[in-house]
């Protein structure tokens, strides 16, 4: 355990959270004024959670998915690993996809758009999780429940581009 904690710089750990953090803040308030308006409005599947939930999912995925870059980054030892540099490509067009995401589908109504792109979110973090698994297995189990929250919300977006 000494060995993984002298491996790693823990305060840039705690830098990337606030970092995740600050920009989903960011995105939330963007976001808001159409949440409160337009998506009140729209036909919802009955599975739809409230929507207090959704702040406290996406808290605790953006720590996870925080984590899981801090890890593929901050591992000297791997950082000439084929797996890990297609790892941290493919993290980085997700991260980007799912900070598109928000303003795609409640500020702009793109409904159809921030479907795609929620399935390409989904794909490229499905790459990561194989990529990176045999040597950053960490990192990897960290993005599981960011897939299955992404594959639901996917439904939710797909119902409501279908039925609006």
């Amino acid at each position: 355990m000494i060995s993984v904690v002298k491996k790693y710089n823990y305060y840039s750990l705690f830098a990337w959270i606030i970092i995740f953090q600050f920009i989903g803040y960011f995105i939330g308030t963007i976001t808001k004024s159409s949440i409160d308006t337009w998506y009140v409005g729209l036909q919802r599947s009955i599975l739809t959670p409230l929507n207090y939930i959704f702040p406290i999912a996406w808290t605790a995925l953006y720590i996870m998915i925080a984590t899981a870059g801090w890890l593929l980054w901050s591992n000297k030892d791997l950082k000439h690993s084929i797996a890990i540099k297609t790892s941290k490509i493919f993290y980085i067009l997700q991260i980007i996809l799912n900070w598109l995401w928000s303003p795609l589908f409640f500020y702009y109504h793109f409904t159809g758009v921030a479907l795609l792109c929620i399935i390409l979110i989904i794909s490229f973090t499905t790459i990561v999780i194989y990529k990176a698994y045999n040597e950053l297995s960490l990192a990897s189990i960290l993005l599981i429940p960011y897939v299955a929250w992404s594959s639901f919300a996917c439904y939710l977006n797909f119902y409501i581009w279908f039925y609006n």
